[in-house]
């Protein structure tokens, strides 16, 4: 790993812990995925799947 690499890391590590009670409010969590989601976002991956293969 680099040291702008690890710079990179530190730095999100950094962001998440000033602004984790701003961000938590976009995500809900998903107890039968067991994964956050976006609140704003209502797709599901299988949705977003099946747009990769449309043909229009």
């Amino acid at each position: 790993m680099t040291n702008n690499e690890l710079n990179f890391v530190c730095d999100a590590i950094e962001q998440v812990s000033l602004h984790y009670k701003k961000w938590q409010k976009d995500y809900e969590y998903n107890s039968i995925t067991n994964e956050f989601e976006n609140a704003e976002i209502k797709e599901t991956i299988a949705e977003e799947v099946n747009e990769w293969f449309k043909l229009d």
